[in-house]
């Protein structure tokens, strides 16, 4: 089975421990949507935001999540690398886990479970809700081809012959 492309996901600030401080600093004081007292603090951390930002474009540091029918892969540098990957048949679950500072930047870690385990974490995806909505259809898929796939080759190998009918 060949594997596509489906979508591919550049992880956040937040993913960083630095841009989880940023987002914290964002949310402090009394105040709702842009008049917040932490707006203005975030408004002069601008300068380091930008610097992080431009850390993670860096041909080494580059980071990617990529899904594909098949699997998901963290790719890192330019060209970019598997660094590593978890097929779609490899786990049960995913859990978002809002980190402090990530719900600013409307992000959070994807936790891929198998038996109640983590198997992979994608740090910092942004809106994980539709990438978590899109890797489990993908994974849903993946593997109703699959029973697919095994009923007809059941099915096929279970008629009888034209030549021994013959």
């Amino acid at each position: 089975m060949f594997e596509v492309p489906c979508k591919t996901i550049w992880p956040s600030l937040a993913a960083t421990r630095p841009g989880r401080w940023i987002g914290r600093i964002a949310m402090l004081g009394p105040g709702s949507g842009p008049f917040r007292l932490g707006i203005l603090l975030a408004i002069a951390l601008v300068p380091l935001a930008l610097a992080l930002y431009g850390w993670q474009v860096l041909p080494f540091g580059l980071r990617r999540y990529r899904l594909s029918t098949r699997r998901i892969v963290i790719q890192k540098g330019l060209p970019p690398r598997e660094e590593v990957s978890l097929g779609l048949d490899e786990f049960e679950e995913i859990r978002l886990e809002v980190l402090p500072g990530q719900e600013y930047f409307h992000a959070a870690d994807m936790v891929f479970l198998r038996d109640q385990r983590e198997v992979l974490r994608l740090p910092g995806v942004p809106r994980p809700h539709i990438m978590r909505h899109l890797c489990l259809e993908t994974r849903s898929v993946l593997l109703a081809v699959r029973e697919a796939r095994k009923r007809e080759q059941t099915s096929a190998e279970s008629l009888p012959s034209r030549a021994s009918a013959g």
